[in-house]
């Protein structure tokens, strides 16, 4: 499902050749936080972290 989105989400970049400038990108962070905190299950909830 995520890697769907994100193969979406570069075909549109590149069909468009938009760049999202920086308060777009700072607006979106706290989407995707609080939709990972959504999708995940209750009892991980506090736990849910990132390794990049």
């Amino acid at each position: 499902l995520i890697g769907v989105g994100m193969a979406i989400a570069y075909l549109i970049q590149r069909g468009l050749k938009v760049q999202l400038n920086w308060s777009v990108k700072i607006l979106l962070v706290p989407i995707c936080l609080f939709t990972a905190w959504l999708l995940a299950p209750n009892e991980t909830a506090p736990y849910i972290y990132f390794d990049f």
